[in-house]
């Protein structure tokens, strides 16, 4: 019996209701991006549900008495949940209606309910529903505090619709929907029909949803009573695709010995052969062997043995290599330990990793917290005199490959940093894979992680473990690239790791400096495709690797052969995992999603470590009973990125699950700055969140205060005495209550725009000279602050290795000089680099590199990386004025226009940039440089306005001007209107396109024309240098 339907202000109050804190979006994942305006292309895919399956449906509605299309209805929203990640969403149903009409029906699938508790849900919601049918669904859309885009459709965007007869379709008004399922009957069973968005979904992905809505309503009618997590999508073959066959590259490797131990066996193979060299200094194995038994012997006396850890705070050099052999020899692990961070971070992971001896350095003690146990210091003669005594023979055993190897802390959400405990298995299961670099003796493999940062593991055991010299590079790339390439080179490296941020750099400023190697492995964050584009255009590796993988799993656990860069808008993929160590995709049940479907990575395998060290709450939550194998005891690393298969395998990674970040390749626990921040006596409470800026990505804080906001600069100094600089946010925001979801947790997307970073507004010391004016200047623009003080320092901004290279550049191209990279990092702040700058002017020394040479432009030429990226956005929004750049010129003088428009020309000739267009060839986009032609203003006479309309009438043509089509395949991308007030009294406004040019470039522009227009003016030529 259908309800009688209500009035329609009660109808209208029943919809608010019911939608109000609905989601906008039901988020499905797509096969493509949702572009920025539906253009309604559609596709269809018929299925048929058989004839058994029918009948058991059919049979589940009799028992449970709802209609047959409530349990399709409820298979349809438990596969959305399922795809979406989702608990509330939204369905449009036109079900057997004679008017056709839609209702929005809200559906609730939080708690894993059983699906015929689902089924009675979806009846009680259609029933209320129905009463309150009377009101339009235009209407309806038109009463809702719905925002109405263009790219999708408003209310819901997906459908179901149920005709009991399939000569009765129902008018579904689904033009604008992403997807439509439609069910009727017919003489096998149910007809259905998936209408799908062919700009969002390709067909393979709807065939595959096809299936799973079959497996799953299979699995429905057979056990109704289980809850709709654990009924099953994956069909069996795409079951064992994903559990098995994808997961099933194994390799031997030395399992039953330590690290030490195999190194010990290299050692007597091959005792001549150079093991490492830092400098000018080179061990060879015997002699790396004997110094590292000569050190173990001592730390055994001092009670290192077996799960006992060993503090390592020692430079990049050979006494490095020889102390954590030493160490392991001995039968402990190391923990390393980087004395830039703040002692009170120090101090914590000594005590929480209960170290018993320190090995250090004279240099690095001074940075160390003090410490209670053993310390020995390794480059002082006495510690040299106390080795001298030791014998350099080999230990007898105590530790074995399930032992303890190495212990590193990285950030943690509680608040305090947790140790990753890592095995010797794991290490050899690392070094002998080949699927990442296959090490051989000839190997020159370059050390040039902080020892720190697990990577390094791979560079020194994959060297040293296989006969290999391990090469030591001293140079850091984000303070002396150029250095850093010649070190490479010089070193004749052949393998190496980069962090993906250092590829990024080094990718812009020495593009060949990876040219000679046989493997280049990068990680840590996602990668840009235009760097690895460079890299690869400009003398490639022989084998370029994106390897993935989280600390707690020994460094790598997936790779992905690069053979050519993705096209812009395609991520890199990660690719599939390494051998012995199978990869799942879950979801929050531990079921395995569909290919294509985001779910949570886990890693297993021999790969993983043992927990965090003296965690073991943390470590139960995190490392998971392992459900796919037959192994005893093994287990799953929870990693907390989300990721998804693509159709051959690989496996695209799409971000976090939770509130982890990478900064410059740095993971950090956003929990854990928070809770910093709320341990100050003046914060109530904070949130922290990473904010892409100019495609930095920065830390900004949000404060709720007890009473009065601490200065910046106090914020600044309690969180550096407590966590590594890259954890200390760019910019401090103050509220008077973080905005809360409705389940009563902080709701991040609701925060406010940052306040721009600034420094110590008691301590401004305002800007004196014209460098120190041009320096201030220089840094607001590029770190998106405020205002700058002389006492500011460039890294407590903000800033950091990569945006230093950006301010070199415009500080050289400024003043004129050629100052290196390292001068940022000695002279930090604003009043000592002036003064430097001002240094070098006086005395003529500017520390020249190379000099610069024109580069020939001769035909066509490939874009750059920030071409790239706009031509892309381009392409997705055509005349999209987003990426024009304005500026405008008030001229209070007589003005010559012919004379303007001549020197507008003559900016043209001087800058190739300005006459540049962008072209198509049968495979990519180049670059053409056009012959120079006259520049020709448009020339408006606005003498008769009265002076209270002449600010209106320039806004009205400054609009006009920046609205102007400028078409990149022909030009011109440099343009300008001249509004004439008075005989003296003139308005320049000129647009360049983003693609030629950049904010920083305007200043320059200006300054040459007011040259140019000057020599011009008086009879001369152009003064300007050539």
């Amino acid at each position: 019996m259908t309800p009688e339907p209500l009035l329609p202000d009660a109808s209208v109050t029943f919809w608010q209701q019911h939608l109000t804190g609905a989601p906008a979006l039901l988020e499905l994942p797509t096969d493509r991006p949702r572009p920025p305006a539906q253009r309604l292309q559609r596709g269809s895919l018929p299925w048929t549900l058989s004839a058994s399956l029918t009948a058991a449906l059919e049979e589940l509605a009799l028992r449970e008495a709802v209609p047959l299309f409530v349990p399709l209805l409820a298979g349809y929203s438990a596969l959305l949940h399922r795809y979406s990640r989702q608990d509330d969403l939204v369905v449009g149903a036109s079900v057997a209606r004679p008017d056709g009409g839609i209702l929005a029906l809200r559906q609730e699938l939080s708690n894993n309910p059983r699906f015929v508790e689902l089924m009675a849900r979806i009846h009680a919601v259609h029933q209320a529903a129905e009463t309150h049918r009377a009101l339009p669904f235009e209407k309806l859309v038109g009463a809702l505090p719905v925002t109405q885009g263009f790219n999708h459709a408003p209310v819901f965007q997906v459908m179901f619709v149920f005709a009991p007869r399939v000569d009765q379709p129902a008018d579904t008004q689904r033009a604008r929907c992403d997807l439509v399922l439609s069910v009727s009957r017919s003489s096998e069973g149910l007809s259905a029909t998936f209408e799908y968005d062919t700009d969002l979904f390709d067909s393979e992905r709807i065939q595959r949803m096809a299936s799973h809505l079959q497996t799953f309503l299979e699995a429905a009618v057979a056990q109704p009573s289980r809850p709709i997590a654990s009924l099953p999508l994956l069909p069996d073959a795409e079951r064992q695709r994903v559990l098995h066959a994808w997961n099933d590259a194994t390799a031997d490797f030395p399992r039953d010995v330590c690290v030490h131990e195999r190194f010990a066996l290299q050692a007597s193979l091959t005792p001549d052969a150079p093991a490492v060299t830092y400098g000018n200094l080179t061990l060879s194995y015997r002699q790396l062997d004997e110094r590292s038994n000569q050190l173990a012997w001592h730390l055994r006396s001092l009670g290192v043995g077996p799960e006992v850890l060993v503090g390592l705070c020692v430079e990049r050099s050979v006494d490095l290599i020889v102390g954590m052999l030493a160490v392991l020899k001995a039968g402990g692990a190391y923990l390393p330990l980087d004395s830039s961070h703040p002692a009170e971070r120090l101090a914590f992971m000594l005590q929480d990793a209960r170290v018993g001896v320190l090995l250090v350095h004279q240099q690095k003690l001074e940075h160390l917290p003090p410490f209670s146990g053993a310390t020995v210091v390794l480059d002082s003669s006495a510690t040299s005199e106390v080795l001298s005594q030791q014998p350099t023979q080999g230990l007898p055993r105590t530790s074995g490959p399930e032992n303890l190897a190495y212990v590193i802390f990285t950030s943690g959400s509680t608040g305090r940093p947790k140790g990753s405990a890592i095995f010797h298995r794991g290490i050899l299961a690392l070094a002998f894979d080949p699927l990442l670099h296959p090490f051989a003796a000839s190997d020159r493999v370059a050390q040039a992680s902080n020892i720190s940062f697990d990577p390094s593991s791979f560079e020194i055991w994959g060297a040293l473990l296989h006969g290999a010299h391990l090469i030591g590079i001293t140079a850091n790339p984000a303070h002396s690239p150029h250095e850093f390439a010649a070190q490479v080179r010089d070193g004749n490296v052949s393998t190496m790791f980069v962090t993906t941020a250092v590829l990024h750099l080094l990718a812009r400023q020495v593009p060949g400096a990876f040219a000679g190697l046989k493997t280049l492995v990068f990680g840590g964050e996602a990668a840009d495709p235009l760097a690895l584009r460079e890299v690869l255009q400009h003398g490639p590796p022989q084998r370029l690797v994106n390897g993935y993988g989280p600390t707690e799993c020994t460094v790598f656990s997936s790779f992905h052969l690069v053979d050519s860069a993705p096209p812009l808008g395609i991520p890199v993929s990660i690719g599939g995992p390494l051998s012995n160590g199978p990869l799942y995709l879950l979801d929050t049940h531990l079921q395995p999603v569909p290919i294509g479907v985001p779910g949570e990575l886990y890693v297993s395998g021999e790969r993983l470590g043992r927990g965090y060290f003296n965690r073991p709450e943390l470590t139960a939550r995190i490392y998971l009973p392992n459900p796919f194998s037959s192994v005893p005891g093994a287990r799953l690393y929870k990693t907390g990125d989300l990721a998804r298969f693509l159709p051959d395998g690989r496996i695209e990674y799409l971000g976090r699950a939770d509130q982890q970040v990478k900064i410059r390749g740095y993971r950090v626990e956003l929990g854990e700055i928070e809770e910093a921040l709320r341990l100050h006596p003046a914060i109530k409470d904070a949130s922290v969140i990473a904010r892409e800026a100019g495609g930095d990505r920065r830390l900004a804080a949000y404060l709720v205060p007890h009473a009065t906001v601490p200065d910046v600069s106090e914020l600044r100094a309690w969180l550096r005495e407590r966590l590594p600089e890259h954890m200390v946010p760019a910019s401090f925001t103050p509220l008077a209550a973080l905005p809360l979801t409705v389940n009563g947790k902080v709701d991040r997307r609701a925060l406010p725009a940052p306040v721009p970073a600034r420094g110590d507004a008691l301590s401004y010391v305002p800007p004196r000279t014209p460098t120190e004016v041009a320096l201030c200047r220089l840094w607001a623009s590029l770190l998106d602050v405020e205002r700058v003080s002389l006492t500011d320092n460039f890294f407590h901004l903000g800033g950091h290795s990569l945006l230093a290279t950006q301010l070199v550049s415009r500080v050289n191209e400024t003043f004129h000089l050629r100052l290196p990279i390292r001068r940022i990092f000695e002279a930090p702040t604003l009043v000592v680099m002036a003064e430097a700058i001002e240094t070098a002017q006086r005395t003529g020394i500017s520390e020249e590199g190379p000099p610069l040479v024109a580069f020939p432009h001769d035909g066509d030429q490939p874009l750059s990386f920030a071409q790239e990226r706009l031509l892309f956005v381009e392409q997705l929004h055509p005349g999209n004025a987003t990426y024009r750049i304005p500026v405008s010129y008030r001229i209070t003088s007589p003005l010559d226009i012919d004379v303007l428009e001549r020197s507008l020309t003559e900016l043209t000739r001087r800058h190739e940039s300005l006459r540049t267009v962008f072209a198509a060839t049968e495979t990519n986009f180049v670059t053409r440089i056009q012959p120079v032609r006259p520049f020709t203003l448009r020339v408006v006479d606005a003498r008769h306005l009265p002076p209270s309309e002449q600010a209106a009438e320039a806004a009205r043509y400054a609009r006009e001007e920046l609205e102007q089509p400028m078409e990149l395949a022909s030009g011109p991308l440099f343009q300008g209107t001249l509004l004439r007030f008075g005989e003296q009294d003139h308005l320049l406004l000129l647009t360049l396109h983003h693609i030629v040019s950049d904010g920083w470039s305007l200043g320059v522009l200006l300054r040459e024309l007011r040259t140019v227009y000057e020599d011009f003016s008086s009879g001369r030529p152009s003064s300007l240098p050539p």
